[in-house]
């Protein structure tokens, strides 16, 4: 029902990505958006010359300049973007939040589509544990959680045979039904 992201700081991501959130999750979301004075970054920092060298951040009292926003499940602005050099200002952003417009909004949200056409169309989890990362050169001893990858050229063992049909039932074109060694039936 609400969702929290916290991002660098810029009003210009902030407003973009935050109204897209709310309207894609049909959710409130709230971003909290960095700040960073110049004066908070140590001249002894190896890039503070590279950090400022651009004519347009030489002047930035900000970098990142914050953005904070809060916006409702229907992408609605409960609090715009604030820059923190911008109106507002740095501070505390409060807003109320009707948590039944949720509900509201995830009325007219249909995640399968219009065109949901499950008779043609199947959607398929796999849940089995997978390793995070794959390396190609070879195995890594560092990943002990996984089991390592085959390597190339490895005989793998077939996979398992599927288990055999049930039997159809008497009657049936080709069938014999249920018979005893004698082929009666029994």
């Amino acid at each position: 029902e609400v969702h929290v992201m916290l991002w660098p700081g810029h009003p210009r991501l902030t407003r973009d990505i935050t109204r897209f959130a709310a309207l894609e999750g049909r959710c409130f979301v709230i971003s909290a958006a960095g700040l960073l004075r110049r004066e908070d970054v140590d001249r002894s920092f190896p890039l503070y010359e590279a950090l400022f060298a651009d004519p347009g951040r030489r002047e930035l009292a900000y970098l990142p300049s914050g953005g904070s926003a809060i916006a409702g499940p229907d992408g609605r602005w409960l609090v715009e973007p604030r820059p923190a050099d911008g109106p507002g200002g740095e501070g505390l952003i409060i807003a109320e939040l009707d948590l039944d417009a949720v509900a509201r909004e995830r009325h007219n949200l249909d995640v399968a589509g219009h065109y949901h056409r499950p008779d043609v169309f199947e959607f398929t989890v796999d849940r089995s544990r997978r390793p995070p990362v794959r390396f190609l050169d070879g195995p890594d001893e560092r990943a002990s959680l996984w089991p390592a990858p085959p390597p190339a050229g490895a005989i793998l063992p077939p996979a398992p045979t599927p288990p055999p049909p049930p039997p159809r039932h008497s009657g049936e074109a080709g069938e014999t039904g249920e018979t005893g060694e004698t082929g009666e039936k029994g």
